[in-house]
């Protein structure tokens, strides 16, 4: 692991016409929130692409608590993207923006949720909306961590064609409540090859694990915990029953959790078959497992495999593979600006989005206090099993 500090150049968002925001549907926590980027490199894993030769990089991002502050700017989303590299870095990176550009709108912004049809946003392009949509403004300000902390650590990798601050606003969210996030892009740009769909289909833990190591030398506290969504939380399962890598995981649908045919799931992920079928590995480290089944049972395909609490969540109403992102929601906010048909479906989703993260804060907590997870606190809206 090489670590290289980079400087992200800012483009402090002044105004947005969004009438409100997650922040006000969210309850944050007491710190303000914290966010730098940074670069690192894979040793064990090449890539050569772009006029770039050597270790993979690693466009890390940060988020994490500061002291409450009423002098700083807060970022706009698009900020999260803008940095400074040397090249042939910056054609990397530049390349990675823009074949992720096109998967964002196609997931995040085309798709009437309602009637799964492209949305006619009228006179605006998705470009366009897209646009208006990265000068949404967070709750993130420019710092960098200057020393070692004491705050426990969560290390997030996204889902297959995700990009890192998918989950934008649940790191900011737990940075609010003390807790250091990071996360970095699991894919890379390649030629002639379709975004996001060359490294989900095999099983190298290499990148994922650079950035848990580096995770671990911003704090002295003990504990570091590991979320994955989709393909992330598959990755999860690859290598968190070796032990050493985090305290407790969260898995935000595989989509193996409604699967019951085992040559179906050996067949279509097959690393993560061996893990937890062939090889029969135990993960001693409680989990937390999130999916949207909507029956009241344990998950059939992973309900032995841990032999510490094994959590299998599903809420009561449907929620969409995608709200488990907060990109996903984003275009809701900006609802009186482009006309959309499904603003209803997706304030639902939000409020279920927010369901999760609260759920997720207690589980941390309860590692932390090494107590089992109430379920009580969630019977109303969740199976719980």
């Amino acid at each position: 692991m090489k670590p290289i500090l980079s400087i992200t150049a800012l483009v402090i968002c002044l105004s947005s016409s969004a009438q409100d925001s997650f922040y006000t549907e969210l309850e944050m926590g007491k710190y303000d929130v914290g966010f730098f980027d940074t670069l690192l490199y894979s040793d064990s894993s090449q890539y050569n692409q772009y006029g770039y030769t050597g270790p993979a990089p690693l466009f890390v991002q940060v988020w994490h608590p500061i002291k409450p502050t009423s002098e700083a700017k807060h970022l706009c989303y698009g900020d999260f993207r803008n940095r400074k590299l040397p090249v042939p870095l910056s054609n990397v990176y530049e390349k990675l923006n823009s074949q992720a550009k096109a998967v964002f709108i196609e997931a995040n912004i085309a798709t009437d949720l309602s009637t799964y049809e492209a949305i006619d946003y009228i006179s605006f392009s998705y470009e366009d909306v897209l646009e208006k949509i990265k000068t949404t403004r967070t709750k993130s300000i420019y710092s960098r961590i200057q020393k070692k902390t004491k705050y426990p650590v969560i290390v997030y990798h996204h889902g297959t064609q995700g990009v890192s601050d998918e989950n934008y606003v649940m790191a900011e969210y737990f940075a609010s409540k003390g807790y250091i996030f990071v996360t970095a892009n699991f894919h890379l740009p390649y030629t002639e090859l379709i975004y996001g769909l060359s490294e989900s289909v095999t099983n190298d833990q290499s990148k994922i694990k650079t950035v848990i190591d580096f995770a671990k030398t911003l704090s002295s506290n003990q504990h570091t915990f590991y979320a994955g969504h989709s393909w992330g939380a598959q990755t999860g399962w690859c290598f968190l029953h070796e032990g050493e890598w985090a305290d407790a995981f969260v898995s935000l649908e595989t989509t193996i959790e409604y699967k019951t045919d085992t040559a179906q799931i050996k067949d279509m992920w097959p690393y993560v078959y061996d893990v937890v079928k062939t090889k029969n590995r135990k993960y001693e480290i409680p989990i937390l497992m999130f999916a949207n089944t909507q029956l009241d049972e344990p998950f059939h395909f992973f309900k032995n495999s841990c032999s510490k609490e094994l959590y299998s969540v599903s809420i009561k109403e449907y929620f969409e593979h995608n709200s488990f992102t907060s990109v996903f929601l984003m275009r809701y906010f900006w609802r009186t600006a482009f006309t959309q048909p499904d603003t209803e479906i997706l304030n639902g989703q939000l409020k279920m989005y927010i369901l999760h993260l609260e759920m997720m804060d207690d589980f941390f907590q309860s590692v932390m206090q090494k107590k089992q997870l109430d379920p009580d606190n969630y019977t109303a809206d969740f199976y719980f099993n």
